[in-house]
């Protein structure tokens, strides 16, 4: 069974690791918002009025956090099957994910998998939001694919190739650690947004009394 977003589920996120800190924040965060018309249909990736389910954070939010500009409809010639970040050995195989019937996010059970969220935009799409999140380790499997992500550089290349061999380029821009309390969920899942990358895993510090650990690494990626 998989686990939710944001990556705290149980059985899973039992240290096996003395972490470094993440690396302090760095990096602008893009734009906010699109400010052109989203293309038409004929143009690149349909877009909807609203998702089908607004993905949650498990952290017990209850509020909805989709976006109220346009919803990328995925271009199915693009799914992602592997994500490269050379500059902290990143090489992960990439699954597709969706949402459940209480709007979380599913994060693939074994960590060396990162899992795209397959109701957002799809790599390569000219705006909104391509999502990719794992689990930053696993008490029975070991570490995870993403266990380095909050010491990614700016600037570091991010590479997501398909199933084809197709596959985009992106450049990190910017890097966060967010309390697992004030994780600006809505924020995430935005779609009327310029085309952008988002790397999601835990970090900080492990809390044996909770099972999950305090904070969450966002790792934020343009188009290069």
């Amino acid at each position: 069974m998989a686990g939710v977003l944001l990556l705290a589920a149980t059985g899973l996120g039992v240290a096996v690791k003395v972490f470094d800190q993440p690396l302090p924040d760095a990096g602008a965060l893009p734009a906010p918002a699109v400010t052109a018309t989203p293309p038409p249909e004929s143009a690149g990736p349909r877009t909807t009025g609203s998702p089908t389910a607004s993905p949650q954070a498990s952290t017990g939010s209850t509020g909805s956090t989709g976006s109220t500009g346009p919803t990328i409809a995925t271009d199915r010639s693009f799914e992602p099957t592997m994500v490269r970040v050379p500059a902290i050995g990143v090489s992960a195989p990439v699954v597709p994910t969706s949402v459940d019937g209480r709007g979380a996010l599913g994060i693939p059970e074994d960590p060396r998998e990162v899992g795209w969220w397959s109701g957002g935009a799809a790599p390569g799409s000219p705006y909104g939001t391509t999502l990719l999140a794992g689990h930053v380790d696993s008490a029975s499997k070991g570490l995870g694919s993403l266990v380095d992500l909050g010491r990614a550089p700016i600037g570091a290349r991010v590479t997501v190739t398909g199933a084809d061999g197709s596959s985009q380029s992106y450049r990190v821009v910017a890097r966060r650690s967010y309390p697992k309390a004030t994780l600006p969920t809505r924020e995430l899942f935005r779609q009327d947004v310029p085309a952008r990358l988002l790397l999601v895993t835990c970090g900080g510090q492990f809390d044996r009394s909770t099972g999950h650990y305090e904070r969450n690494v966002v790792v934020v990626a343009v188009p290069a």
